[in-house]
């Protein structure tokens, strides 16, 4: 590569940066006197409309949230600032398209020499100094501009005169104005742009070609793309097979042998029909028309953007964590465009051959050597002690880059590298390809995949990827196949498996129901266990009420849906209750634990399964050690297991097969998650296979009442499952479960908490029959408040009606407390103007957002009723909390999670000690005195 390329690229991916810088938080400058923003305020030709302006910008803002050393503020950026920032960095865009424009003049220095009609060779430098020129006048407008957005927007006098602003600005854009026009003229720049979007047309259509030619490869791409970089989960995984150096070599390992088969799979459809097994065995696959360059230039491509992408999506989630690294001003996506645009030219102009193949001469011993120092230092920081922390990442991300340049240089010199001159490496990735297969196919039995993740989190991301190379490998089979017979092989695959949905009536998803432990035994009423209930704390409602004259405390809870996060939060928040309360105990015992005050638990999505662990760590430990198990610092251990992998080697191997064949040869992915969940809960001593109504028999009040809030998409209605009877009448417009449940059948706790958990499409819908098959309980209402107002008033019907008719009730008093707990850290409002593109996504939107709207509505609700009543409302909810240095991780929506997630949520909780002060006052006597 040529001096004059190297440097041009380097300054125009300078000119990209600053661009972006620049036009952070625009919309914020564009107001009713400032139209088009920045560009308004250069030409504002007097004081009071330079004011009105400052004053609009002084008062246009965003939310965000600001991440010191130690704490996070939420404060206000607003228009003056983001013009404060624009500005500074137009300093550094000012310096670049001088420079810019002095090598543009440079290259095209004979041309405008010959224009000029001058004999002095130099006479193009005129047109550098018109540039020179309009760039001082910049940095002076800009330095008058600085001043006055420093300045105070009703204090005149300290801001410059209009004419110190827009004189310089009318000066700049003359300069350039003129400059540029004259150089576009003279040598004739049209034709020049003509020939360049002719080169950039051809390369974008030879783009279109390839990608729909090996679109296989592409949609590989695009769905690891996807899956790392767009969902938290993804983030999350990220950070937690860092963890782990076995983690990091198996997602090495995978992800090149994707890699490999990314390169290689384009030849072999580039020679269909002709390839066969054969071919590949004994022959060097390659290409061979007359657009082999460019097709071998884009399967190198496809090969080393393999790498790439994971690269990019641990810059992501390393902002996403405000983890600092050296380039984190820079948006990671435009890094990839640089590093796209980076390996296209490498390709097309052939850089590589400048410093390994000079004179076409191939250089081996500095291919070693580049080779030898780029595995030497990944395996000297994957050895690192300081492995696992999380600026580790970083040292990931180079670890991915440095591979795909290796990647690359491999590929296109291998027929120069001695140890692949002889050996034909097509049935070696081939053979790699059905390896990797195989093992994802081992993880789709429950023997395999429970044994190998028993211990270790880090088997989710290369399971994954080995489901792409197997997918890959599959359909690339269909597509060798169907062009050797003449059959589109895919097209009919696609058709059968349409035709078999459409038509097969299937029970694969059947909801898994167990014999009744003791025959035919009706389940209680939810009336008749509020009485007892109620009877059961007769006594000790009447010794509290001679202390406390407002009433003995009951505790109506709900919790948020939110997966694994959920489950978490919900654990810990009851798990701290229950722990201070115990504190109290030792000079205080006149009250239980906290979940003795709780007469019903209502939950949605990750949220059920949090109060479902609760109600069975108390069902079958009945004690002290059940608290305990959720304790601050007891509680993580339930989470710091794999409950992800089984679930996904489910979707995409054994369900994907099922689906096909139409009836059900082993337990879905639905039943393996809750087969992975009991078999982790075992370890910590709770039974999560308990049968569900037994675990509520008449007398058995010290456990909260269980509701699972599920969505029933054939109605449209709520679905609702619990231990006792429910009316109807109680519960309008809902569908009871019970009603599709035999006497002699039960469900298992797990499998009544994972009917309200069901998030598409990790997990299927539960089907129980042909018209009903039931959703994540968050589709529909995700906070589980409206089942608990519900079952509240159930409560208050019995009460009440205990007060009129048995006079050992009346004189006692009863305080409502509820105590609603979200998982989520609210997101800061933004004033971004809406785009066009809003229109068409509008109605999806509007969609998605009604769960939204339902959720608050029924908390509010809740809160409002409370106010009324003098009843207590109480909410907790995470917040954002440093772990480590600038770590401040996300809280993902899934079925697993990173330590750093746990301890965020974990110290999150000691920070609403204020809360579960006021909780605890509402049972405590001696707080009361």
């Amino acid at each position: 590569m040529n001096s004059f390329k190297t440097i041009f690229y380097l300054i125009v991916i300078g000119l990209l940066i600053t661009a972006t810088l620049k036009s952070k938080n625009s919309f914020l400058l564009r107001t009713d006197h400032a139209p088009r923003g920045m560009l308004s305020m250069q030409f504002a030709f007097n004081e009071a409309q330079q004011q009105q302006i400052l004053k609009e910008w002084s008062s246009t803002y965003l939310n965000e949230q600001v991440y010191s050393r130690d704490t996070v503020i939420t404060g206000k950026i607003t228009g003056l600032e983001t013009a404060k920032h624009q500005t500074q960095a137009g300093d550094y865009f000012i310096v670049l398209y001088i420079l810019f424009f002095l090598l543009l003049f440079y290259k095209f220095r004979a041309e405008l020499s010959t224009a000029i009609r001058s004999t002095y060779p130099r006479r193009w430098l005129l047109l550098f100094l018109l540039v020179l020129v309009a760039g001082i006048a910049d940095l002076i407008e800009n330095s008058y501009l600085l001043r006055a957005l420093e300045s105070e927007p009703h204090t005149r006098h300290r801001i410059p005169s209009a004419w110190k602003i827009y004189s310089p600005a009318l000066l700049k854009y003359a300069l350039l104005f003129v400059t540029l026009y004259y150089f576009s003229v003279k040598i004739k720049v049209l034709h020049h742009i003509r020939i360049w979007l002719k080169r950039l047309s051809s390369l974008l259509r030879s783009f279109v070609i390839y990608s729909w030619k090996f679109r296989l490869v592409l949609l590989g791409l695009l769905t690891l793309f996807l899956l790392l970089s767009i969902t938290d989960q993804g983030q999350d995984l990220l950070v937690t097979i860092n963890t782990s150096d076995w983690g990091i070599f198996w997602f090495y390992s995978v992800t090149t042998i994707l890699a490999l088969h990314n390169w290689l799979l384009p030849k072999i459809y580039d020679n269909l029909p002709q390839v066969n097994l054969k071919t590949i065995t004994t022959a060097h696959l390659a290409f061979t028309d007359e657009h082999r360059r460019e097709k071998l230039d884009f399967a190198r491509f496809l090969g080393t953007l393999t790498f790439v992408i994971p690269a990019i999506s641990i810059m992501i989630t390393m902002q996403s964590y405000h983890i600092h690294y050296l380039v984190d001003s820079i948006p990671p996506l435009l890094i990839f465009v640089v590093i796209g645009v980076f390996y296209v030219n490498v390709l097309r102009y052939n850089w590589l051959d400048c410093i390994y193949k000079p004179n076409g001469v191939f250089k081996g011993t500095r291919y070693t050597v580049t080779m030898a120092v780029i595995f030497l230092t990944i395996i000297y920081w994957g050895r690192s002690e300081e492995t696992r922390e999380p600026y580790y990442l970083a040292y990931l991300a180079l670890g991915f880059l440095l591979l795909s340049f290796a990647f690359l240089l491999t590929v296109s010199y291998r027929d120069c590298i001695r140890p692949f001159q002889h050996i034909n490496i097509s049935p070696l990735i081939l053979a790699a390809g059905l390896l990797v297969s195989l093992l994802f196919m081992a993880f789709n039995f429950e023997a395999v995949v429970f044994f190998l993740t028993r211990n270790d989190r880090f088997y989710t991301l290369p399971v994954i990827i080995a489901a792409l190379v197997a997918y890959t490998l599959f359909f690339s089979f269909l597509l060798v196949a169907g062009k050797r017979i003449g059959i589109q092989f895919i097209t009919l695959f696609l058709l059968v498996i349409i035709y078999k949905s459409a038509v097969s009536i299937t029970d694969i998803h059947n909801i898994h129901l167990v014999d009744r432990p003791g025959g035919q035994l009706k389940p209680q009423s939810l009336r008749l266990y509020t009485q007892s209930w109620l009877a059961h704390r007769k006594s000790e409602i009447a010794q509290h009420n001679q202390q406390d004259s407002l009433g003995f405390p009951v505790f109506f809870v709900n919790a948020y849906g939110g997966g694994i996060r959920a489950a978490a939060w919900t654990t810990m928040v009851v798990g701290r209750l229950d722990q201070l309360l115990q504190q109290q105990s030792a000079t205080e015992t006149s009250f239980n634990d906290f979940q003795h005050h709780v007469f019903s638990y209502s939950g949605a999505s990750g949220g059920t399964i949090g109060i479902s662990l609760l109600c069975a760590a108390r069902l079958t430990q009945q004690g002290t050690k059940a608290r305990e198990t959720f304790y601050p610092e007891n509680v993580l251990k339930l989470y710091q297991h794999d409950y992800l992998t089984a679930t996904l080697a489910g979707l995409f191997g054994r369900d994907a097969f099922q689906s096909l064949i139409g009836f059900k040869l082993f337990p879905d992915r639905a039943r393996i998650q809750e087969q992975n969940w009991e078999i982790y809960m075992r370890r910590h001593g709770i039974d999560y296979q308990v049968p569900m109504r037994t675990g509520w028999l008449p007398n058995m009040t010290e456990v909260p009442l269980f509701f699972s809030n599920t969505y029933d998409i054939n109605t449209g209605f709520k679905g609702l499952i619990a231990p006792v009877q429910l009316d109807p009448t109680d519960f309008p417009g809902t569908v009871l479960l019970q009603d599709f449940i035999e006497s002699n059948e039960d469900l298992y706790l797990s499998t009544a908490a994972f009917i309200s958990a069901r998030f598409p499409y990790v997990s299927p819908t539960a089907k129980f029959d042909e018209r009903h098959h039931f959703m994540d309980g968050g589709t529909l209402e995700n906070s589980g408040a409206e089942t608990s107002l519900q079952v509240f008033q159930v409560f208050k019907s019995v009460w009440d009606s205990l007060q009129l008719n048995d006079p050992t009730y009346q004189n006692l008093k009863l305080k409502i407390n509820f105590l609603s707990l979200p998982n989520s850290i609210p997101i800061l409002d933004s004033v971004e103007r809406v785009k066009n593109l809003y229109e068409p996504l509008a109605p999806a939107l509007g969609l998605l957002n009604s769960t939204n709207g339902n959720t608050v509505k029924a908390d509010t609700i809740n809160r409002y009723l409370a106010q009324e009543n003098n009843w207590n409302y109480f909410s907790i909810s995470p917040r954002v909390v440093k772990i480590r240095d600038n770590v401040w991780p996300v809280l993902p929506v899934g079925w697993q999670i990173s330590d750093y997630a746990l301890q965020q949520m974990q110290l999150s909780l000691y920070s609403h000690q204020p809360v579960m002060d006021s909780i605890l006052r509402q049972i405590s006597l001696k707080a009361n005195r």
